[in-house]
């Protein structure tokens, strides 16, 4: 029972932690109950804290009341629109997007996109039944963003590739069998054109920058870490392949 107008008491939610039959257990005769206000709590969120008498137990819970709408935080959307394109496929004008990680710090947002624009093609004949994957644009580069709001919208600061050791783009064409190899294959077109594996091919999804200023960025395709330097080019790759 949720009551904050006394005189309109609103039912929200019943939770047992009791457990029945042969073996019973869990919290049995709740007797006390205190709240414990978020300003006094150890995580910052609003707690109850239940004694029971029988099982000689005490649980806390949670209150996940939403956020939102008691003012203590506010949703400010910002677009992120009228971003390059980066070619034509089909005739059809295919942008840059997919942002996998973000990062705040200094009073800018920090993104880094996906492996780049592709689509499943597994139930094409050609494709055996093979997950296969067409990667339009094969050499795309993943990008690193460094953004900051304007009012409703996000400005654009900084965008870089990400390189690989010597300066060149890397790309996100999936990595080579032993390498992490996630059993995906990349087309380039519908027409069964292989696109061959990249040692230096990266699924990014996460970025952190360290206190030296260098960058880290994990990748779902080998589960690797890389460490990049201030011009985001691969310092360090750490995976257990």
């Amino acid at each position: 029972m949720c009551i904050r107008d006394r005189a309109q008491p609103e039912f929200i939610q019943w939770i047992n932690t009791r457990i029945t039959g042969p073996d019973e257990g869990g919290d049995l005769g709740p007797e006390g109950v205190v709240f414990i206000p978020k300003a006094e709590s150890p995580n910052g969120r609003n707690m109850l804290v239940v004694s029971n008498e029988i099982s000689g137990s005490v649980a806390l819970f949670q209150l996940d009341i939403n956020r939102l709408n008691d003012g203590e935080f506010a949703l400010t959307k910002y677009a992120f629109d009228s971003l390059p394109v980066i070619g034509q496929y089909n005739g059809l004008n295919i942008r840059e997007g997919g942002i996998s990680g973000m990062y705040y710090r200094d009073g800018n947002f920090h993104f880094v996109s996906d492996r780049g624009p592709n689509a499943a093609a597994i139930n094409n004949p050609l494709a055996g039944g093979k997950v296969t994957l067409v990667f339009p644009f094969p050499n795309y580069a993943p990008k690193k963003y460094t953004v900051t709001p304007n009012g409703a919208d996000l400005d654009v600061l900084e965008v870089t590739e990400l390189k690989r050791p010597g300066g060149q783009g890397m790309t996100g064409v999936p990595l080579p069998v032993g390498f992490g190899n996630t059993g995906e294959v990349a087309w380039s077109d519908n027409n069964g054109t292989v696109t061959p594996y990249d040692i230096w091919g990266i699924d990014s999804e996460g970025l952190f920058q360290d206190k030296f200023g260098n960058w880290w960025f994990c990748d779902e395709y080998g589960s690797s870490i890389y460490k990049m330097n201030a011009n985001y080019e691969v310092v360090e790759r750490y995976t257990p392949f």
